[in-house]
């Protein structure tokens, strides 16, 4: 899903400078990276939740933007990157868009990107509940096995105590 909505942000939005970040207890992590903003970017930073501009952003869950990210004064360095925009993806994480020119988003542009973010919101929230699904389906066919197996004991002892009693 991560890739999806990087690889959405390139084609659809038209930004190639874009990541994903999937928070992962109090924590932002990379998820995702298009490889122009690989380049750009270089490695990425882990944010913790309220951290940053990612972590802020996420926190409040709202989108913000920069319109020059270069003035956010946290110690990371952006290297190439001038406009930034962070749009929460519900609770599960961030979608960061930059671009090397300064003041580049317009409205249409953070509608967008929030609808992509809204998808993937739903999309992993699917995922979440497909994944919640698929143990307890497993925790009932392990309950159901040891059930099985605990029946079969004494129903093996009462039809043997009924073939008996049929005998005499």
């Amino acid at each position: 899903v991560a890739e999806i909505v990087t690889d959405g942000g390139r084609d659809v939005l038209g930004y190639p400078t874009n990541l994903v970040r999937l928070v992962e207890g109090d924590e932002l992590r990379l998820a995702a990276i298009t490889t122009e903003a690989e380049r750009i970017l270089g490695e990425r930073p882990v944010y913790r939740v309220g951290e940053g501009p990612a972590g802020r952003a996420f926190e409040a869950n709202e989108t913000v933007i920069y319109d020059d990210v270069r003035t956010v004064d946290d110690g990371y360095d952006r290297q190439g990157a001038r406009a930034s925009m962070y749009v929460p993806i519900g609770d599960h994480g961030i979608l960061s868009v930059g671009d090397a020119d300064v003041d580049t988003f317009d409205r249409s542009d953070r509608r967008l990107a929030e609808i992509f973010a809204a998808n993937a919101a739903t999309a992993l929230t699917l995922l979440d509940r497909s994944s919640d699904l698929e143990r307890q389906n497993e925790r009932l066919e392990e309950f159901a096995s040891v059930v099985s197996h605990d029946l079969r004991t004494p129903l093996a002892v009462v039809d043997g105590s009924l073939e008996l009693a049929c005998a005499r």
